[in-house]
């Protein structure tokens, strides 16, 4: 007998995720159907819903099996904890800031663009992720 999955998913599905959350929202509806399907109909269903109610981004097969693989193959509790953020590092923060220090004064500026920069820090074919803010990002391979 298969198990309704439970409000609180049935909610989350009524609405396509938000630029910006799709992710969270594919783990979230994937540990919401745990109990529901076994984990190849959870991956077929994450594809038919981001194939149809997705339309503010492709949704690349790998973030749905992540999504699924999180969910399903969780060993405890404590994984679905966020972890702890590391404390800032004073000497890489004070390396990289007088090392570098043209990258981040605008007054200082290198009249370099991200097409001069990007193959220098990344090797030919690396996707590379990039916007104006966290909510309009692109993803383009390093040429």
């Amino acid at each position: 007998m298969i198990q309704r999955p439970s409000n609180k998913t049935i909610e989350r599905l009524r609405e396509a995720p938000q630029p910006g959350h799709t992710h969270l929202w594919l783990a979230q509806i994937a540990g919401g159907l745990k109990q529901t399907l076994p984990n190849h109909l959870c991956r077929q269903f994450l594809r038919a819903s981001c194939d149809l109610f997705v339309t503010h981004r492709s949704v690349p097969d790998r973030e749905i099996e992540a999504a699924v693989e999180f969910a399903y193959n969780s060993n405890s509790k404590n994984n679905n904890r966020p972890k702890k953020w590391p404390g800032p590092c004073s000497a890489a923060i004070e390396y990289v800031t007088n090392s570098f220090q043209s990258l981040f004064n605008p007054a200082d500026s290198t009249g370099l663009a991200g097409s001069d920069v990007l193959p220098g820090l990344f090797s030919p074919g690396e996707l590379v992720c990039a916007g104006a803010d966290c909510f309009r990002p692109i993803v383009r391979p390093v040429v």
